[in-house]
C-alpha cells in the first residue's frame, strides 16, 4: 500500500511540475474602419515563435506557456504593435487593432529608414506580399497599377514596352494563375496591356508565388497571384471620386446588417466621348497607327505624273474600358464570415477607317491604270470587345480556435468578339462581313481546412472540383 501511495504521489508531483500551456487566439483589424488584415505577422517575443493570420485576419498560437508574454504584431503599411498579455489567466479572443502608417514622401535624403512596400516570406519559398496602398509611393501613370509594380520584383518582367503584363521566371503571361477573392481572372489588363484591370483602391492584399506553389492551388506553370479584395468600412459610410488623364473612378463603402459591410468600386475611361493628346499618343503607340499615312499617292505611269492616283484615308478610333468590383460581407457571429464578390471588366475598340478616291475597275481589276475605272470610297468598320465576368461565394467558419474551414463557390467567364464590316460606296456596292468570337468559362467548388496540431505542425487539407 505504501508503495502504491508513493507511486501516486510521484505521478502527481511530476504532473504538477510540468509546464502548463494554453492557446492565444484573436483577430487583427484596421483601427479606423475595422477592416480585417489578412496574412499579418504575430510573433511571441523571446520565444522564436510566430504565426500568420488567415484571409479574415484570425490567428491562433497553440501551446503557449501559461505565463506573461509579449506579442509583436506587424503588417505592411501599419505601425508595429507590441502587446503585453498574461497567458496564465483563462484564454480569451484578442481584438488587435493596428494604426495605418502615414504615407511620407521624403525629400532628397541620401540616408533614410527602410520603408516597407514589398515583403518576402521567410517560411514559404518564392513568396512575396504587397500592400496596394503602399504602391502609391512608386512611379505610375496617373494611378496605382498593381501589375506594373509587380514588374519591379526579381524574376518578373514586362511582356513588352509599356505593357502591364508580366512574365515570371521565363514563363509567358498566359501561364499565370490570377485569383481575386477566389475567382479565376483570365484577362488582367485594359487597352492591350497598358493598364491593369484591377482598381488598386479595392484591393487589400496581394500574395505572389513565383515558385513552390502550395498544393491548394494545384499545378501551375509559371506563378500564382492571389489578391484579396477589401470588405468595406464597418464603422461609417465613405464615398470617393477621382479622375486622371484616362479614366474616372468611384469608391463607396458602408456598414450593413448582420455586422457586415458593402464595397463598390467602379472605373471607366472617358476616351470615347472626350479625346485628349495623351489618349491619341497611347493609341498610336499601342496600335502602330502613327505609321499609317492619312494621305498617299500611288504611281500608275512613271512616264506620266498626271496619271498618278491619290487616295485619302481617315481613321476614327473609339476606345473605352470599365471595371466593376462589388463585395458584400456578413459576420453573423464571431465564428463565421460570409462574403459575396463580383468582378466585371470589359474593353471596347472601334477602328473605323474610310479611304476615299480609290480607283477600281468594274471587272474587279482593283488599283492601276487603264480605262473603265471608277472612283469609290472604301469603308472598313472594325469592332472588338473583350472582358471578364466572375462571381464567388465564400463561407469561413472557425469550429474551434485550432480548426477552421473555408468553403468557396466561384464562376468565371472570359469572352471576346471581333466584327469586321467592309463595304464600298459607289461602283458595285460590295459588302463583306467577318464575325469571330472566343471564350472560356469555369465553375469551381473548393474546400480548405486548417488544423493547428501543435506549436510545430499545421495540417492543411481539402479538395477542389473545377468544371471547364
Amino acid at each position: 500500500l505504501a508503495k502504491k501511495y508513493l507511486i501516486s504521489l510521484f505521478f502527481i508531483a511530476s504532473v504538477l511540475g510540468q509546464k502548463q500551456t494554453q492557446d492565444i487566439s484573436g483577430i487583427i483589424v484596421d483601427m479606423d474602419n475595422l477592416e480585417p488584415l489578412p496574412y499579418a505577422n504575430v510573433v511571441l517575443q523571446g520565444l522564436n515563435r510566430g504565426i500568420t493570420s488567415n484571409s479574415d485576419g484570425h490567428f491562433v498560437l497553440v501551446d503557449v506557456p501559461a505565463e506573461p508574454c509579449s506579442l509583436i504584431v506587424s503588417y505592411i503599411g501599419y505601425r508595429t504593435a507590441r502587446i503585453g498579455y498574461d497567458n496564465s489567466v483563462p484564454s480569451r479572443h484578442l481584438d488587435i487593432r493596428l494604426k495605418m502608417e502615414a504615407l511620407n514622401f521624403q525629400g532628397v535624403d541620401v540616408i533614410a529608414d527602410e520603408y516597407q512596400i514589398i515583403k518576402s516570406s521567410g517560411e514559404e519559398i518564392s513568396k512575396v506580399t504587397l500592400s496596394p496602398r503602399q504602391l502609391a509611393l512608386l512611379p505610375n501613370m496617373g494611378e496605382v497599377d498593381i501589375f506594373r509594380s509587380l514588374q519591379l520584383l526579381p524574376g518578373i518582367s514586362s511582356t513588352g514596352d509599356g505593357s502591364s503584363g508580366i512574365n515570371v521566371r521565363g514563363g509567358s503571361s498566359n501561364q499565370n494563375m490570377i485569383l481575386l477573392d477566389g475567382m479565376n481572372i483570365y484577362h488582367v489588363d485594359h487597352f492591350f496591356g497598358m493598364f491593369s484591370a484591377f482598381n488598386a483602391d479595392a484591393i487589400k492584399d496581394v500574395q505572389v508565388y513565383k515558385g513552390g506553389f502550395p498544393a491548394k492551388y494545384g499545378g501551375r506553370l509559371s506563378s500564382v497571384i492571389d489578391m484579396t479584395g477589401k470588405n468595406g468600412d464597418l464603422t461609417r459610410r465613405q464615398f470617393g471620386l477621382g479622375a486622371n488623364l484616362m479614366s474616372t473612378q468611384l469608391l463607396y463603402e458602408t456598414p450593413i446588417i448582420m455586422g457586415g459591410s458593402w464595397l463598390l468600386s467602379f472605373r471607366r475611361s472617358y476616351s470615347d466621348f472626350m479625346s485628349s493628346p495623351f489618349f491619341d499618343k497611347m493609341y498610336e503607340f499601342v496600335t502602330g497607327d502613327d505609321e499609317v499615312p492619312t494621305n498617299n499617292r500611288r504611281q500608275v505611269n512613271p512616264n506620266n505624273p498626271n496619271q498618278n492616283e491619290a487616295f485619302q484615308q481617315q481613321i476614327f478610333p473609339t476606345f473605352y474600358f470599365y471595371d466593376l468590383h462589388n463585395k458584400v460581407t456578413f459576420t453573423p457571429g464571431n465564428k463565421d464570415v460570409i462574403s459575396i464578390s463580383m468582378y466585371g471588366g470589359r474593353d471596347f475598340l472601334n477602328e473605323s477607317r474610310e479611304t476615299q478616291n480609290v480607283r477600281v475597275r468594274p471587272g474587279g481589276g482593283g488599283f492601276g491604270g487603264g480605262g473603265g475605272q471608277q472612283t469609290i470610297t472604301r469603308i472598313d468598320d472594325n469592332n472588338t470587345d473583350w472582358g471578364n465576368l466572375a462571381v464567388s461565394l465564400r463561407w469561413n467558419h472557425r469550429w474551434t480556435d485550432r480548426f477552421s474551414s473555408q468553403t468557396l463557390f466561384s464562376s468565371s467567364r472570359f469572352k471576346s468578339n471581333y466584327d469586321r464590316h467592309l463595304y464600298f460606296q459607289g461602283g458595285s456596292g460590295r459588302y463583306f462581313k467577318i464575325d469571330e468570337g472566343n471564350g472560356a468559362k469555369d465553375q469551381s467548388f473548393r474546400l480548405d481546412n486548417v488544423l493547428h496540431a501543435n506549436e510545430k505542425h499545421i495540417v492543411e487539407f481539402g479538395m477542389e472540383f473545377t468544371n471547364l
